[in-house]
């Protein structure tokens, strides 16, 4: 490794962990979102998280940071690592959950599954440097998948999408831990053949999330026939008050803070808006069979964006490529962006639209971007530039 690129590396780093220190935690984007809500990422794959000076991701069992003009780097601040074994900083075993990173207060969170000693799942925190773990607290067992969403100083975790049997009557619940590891309480639970809470955004006073059924039958596996959803519900933090904000099959949603407007999706319907603050409720885009069926939503103060990639999942559909719409706050289609199939678009904030593809057939997944001021234009994602570019990462085993 060329001198050059190790200065490079420990400058960049030296820059994070200095602007991460210095920079206040109630950093807002334009959409007026606390950087510590980040609800506008997919919640099925969180393989990607904002932090106060760029972005972080987990790929092949390792974190990156990219800065906020497309060059990112393996976050590990050891000029000597070659990371290419366990002993790199930014190593994550395969007992950790590398679909799901969070930052919230200038740390970066994971789960980890103990699959030996006590089964369970743990939260473990990380410094925003990636020099330094901490294992906190069993957020559940291990073999469950599980989504988070934070709070005042709070975790709230939830058995995601997928993560129950179907077969069977089982209670879902949505647990609220202090990260201090000091209180742990149930907030709201219901029971239901393979019920599911998922989808949960933070915005400001109040958590959302989506509620429903996984009746699974060996014989009818189709999206009609598995998946009972029930609505958007709200809860209300000071008040510790569960209600429910609209009824029907919600597929995923998105919230404008602005201006007081929830997007909903609505499974084989389409893109619905209702005002909060009167109430009304408009249908803003018609859902094309075989292609929109099911699609998750994302917004920013400009546009409203939807992904059909769920759509080929529930259908077991293998496509070439998935689309992402780009639309007005009417509903006008503006633009529509090929992504490769069996991948992910993972949305983002005001500055970034993120996805992850192959640059060439025959490498692994790397991520990408689109930058929101070329949204409209473009019809390509560029892949994330690399600082250090290390040739034997994706060819070791672990």
């Amino acid at each position: 490794m060329s001198k050059k690129i190790i200065t490079s590396c420990i400058k960049l780093l030296c820059v994070i962990l200095i602007c991460t220190i210095f920079t206040g935690c109630a950093a807002k984007n334009a959409n007026n979102i606390n950087i510590d809500d980040q609800p506008y990422w997919n919640v099925f794959n969180h393989y990607i998280t904002k932090g106060e000076n760029g972005y972080y991701f987990i790929s092949h069992n390792y974190l990156y940071f990219m800065q906020d003009n497309g060059k990112g780097i393996i976050l590990c601040n050891n000029a000597s690592c070659i990371h290419d074994s366990e002993e790199c900083l930014a190593y994550l075993s395969t007992n950790y959950n590398g679909q799901q990173l969070y930052y919230y207060n200038n740390k970066l969170y994971v789960m980890y599954n103990d699959f030996k000693e006590s089964n369970s799942c743990y939260l473990v925190e990380i410094a925003a440097d990636g020099s330094e773990r901490k294992r906190l607290f069993e957020i559940g067992e291990a073999s469950v998948k599980y989504g988070l969403t934070f709070h005042d100083n709070c975790v709230y975790i939830y058995t995601r999408q997928g993560g129950v049997s179907g077969f069977k009557e089982n209670t879902a619940t949505i647990r609220a831990r202090s990260l201090d590891g000091k209180k742990d309480k149930i907030v709201h639970s219901y029971t239901g053949m393979g019920a599911t809470i998922y989808a949960l955004k933070s915005y400001g006073d109040k958590m959302y999330f989506l509620q429903e059924e996984q009746i699974r039958d060996e014989k009818n596996l189709s999206a009609s026939a598995v998946f009972k959803r029930q609505g958007l519900y709200s809860y209300d933090y000071n008040k510790k008050k569960v209600e429910k904000e609209i009824d029907g099959e919600l597929c995923d949603y998105s919230i404008d803070i602005n201006n007081h407007i929830i997007y909903y999706y609505v499974y084989n319907d389409g893109l619905y808006k209702k005002d909060l603050s009167k109430g009304d409720t408009e249908k803003l885009y018609e859902y094309e069979d075989g292609q929109t069926n099911i699609c998750q939503v994302s917004c920013d103060s400009s546009y409203i964006y939807l992904s059909n990639e769920m759509f080929y999942a529930a259908y077991h559909l293998n496509p070439k490529e998935y689309d992402l719409y780009v639309l007005d706050k009417s509903g006008k289609l503006l633009n529509t962006i090929p992504t490769d199939a069996a991948l992910c678009t993972y949305f983002g904030d005001d500055i970034y639209m993120f996805s992850s593809g192959h640059e060439r057939e025959d490498e692994q997944e790397k991520f990408r971007y689109i930058k929101k001021s070329e949204i409209l234009s473009t019809k390509k994602w560029t892949y994330v530039d690399w600082i250090q570019y290390v040739p034997n990462l994706y060819k070791i085993t672990l």
